[in-house]
């Protein structure tokens, strides 16, 4: 079974490569996602009176509109998103990783990581020695090619975004391993066990600062001050999370969201 679903994980993380193959050589009027796209342009040009469907326009409307504007593109994004998913090949990529985490977890991989030392490493030295070429062939694809090969777009993501992932959990578990860094660690644990609440605060948040419904700040800034503000909203949620762990066995969200799973009232207190 263990073989099965690794050689099934790893062909659903390769297939956008044949998938983007067929894309480039099939009509593309049969492409599925071409409608969904067109739902959402038609929703922001017909229905929400936009002028263009570019980021400045979209951002000078969310940044002036009311909760009504908040609501109608957010109903309009879910076509785009799932448009782009299907276009992407996301859906396939993420079960793959999916099913690797159901390996690691059943297997118990995360539970005795001092045992895995060397393929740790391996996986790290590996891993960036792919990503360095490919994410920088990528990169230069990105800004400076027109329209690349759908087939060689996919085989550079593939060989660029997954190694790094995976080097990416090698370092920071030797990290881990090291002792170094037991209390930074702690801290980002902590916002771990109350990730439904983290995920929904940074949204809440940034809906009061950037939408017309709040500050409407939208546009405003450029990427270092963005960066800022969100290393220090981060910074915030870790002081506040161990607060709270301190007190209650439970984030507000998640003890909702048990409840709901199990059907019965949880205490929340420690």
């Amino acid at each position: 079974m263990t073989t099965t679903l690794l050689i099934t994980a790893f062909a659903l993380l390769l297939s956008p490569i044949a998938l983007n193959s067929m894309r480039m050589m099939s009509d593309s009027s049969s492409i599925p996602e071409k409608a969904i796209y067109a739902k959402y342009d038609a929703l922001l040009l017909d229905e929400y009176g936009l002028q263009d469907t570019s980021d400045s326009t979209i951002a000078k409307w969310q940044k002036q509109g009311d909760w009504t504007a908040k609501l109608q593109y957010n109903y309009a994004a879910m076509y785009y998103h799932w448009a782009y998913y299907i276009e992407s090949n996301r859906v396939l990529k993420v079960l793959g990783m999916f099913i690797l985490g159901l390996l690691i977890g059943r297997n118990k991989l995360f539970a005795n990581t001092e045992d895995y030392i060397q393929p740790l490493r391996k996986i790290r030295n590996i891993g960036l020695t792919l990503v360095i070429p490919a994410s920088a062939y990528y990169a230069y694809q990105y800004k400076y090619v027109d329209n690349p090969p759908a087939a060689l777009e996919a085989f550079v993501y593939v060989f660029s975004v997954f190694p790094l992932a995976f080097a990416y959990v090698a370092i920071l578990t030797l990290f881990y391993q090291s002792g170094r860094f037991t209390a930074v660690f702690n801290h980002f644990a902590n916002v771990g066990k109350l990730a439904l609440t983290m995920y929904l605060t940074q949204s809440i948040i940034g809906s009061v600062l950037f939408h017309g419904v709040g500050l409407g700040l939208a546009a405003d800034f450029a990427y270092l001050p963005i960066l800022s503000v969100a290393l220090m909203l981060f910074a915030m949620q870790m002081v506040v999370a161990g607060w709270w762990l301190k007190h209650y066995r439970f984030g507000p969200f998640e003890w909702v969201w048990r409840q709901l799973t199990y059907g019965k009232r949880l205490p929340i207190k420690q």
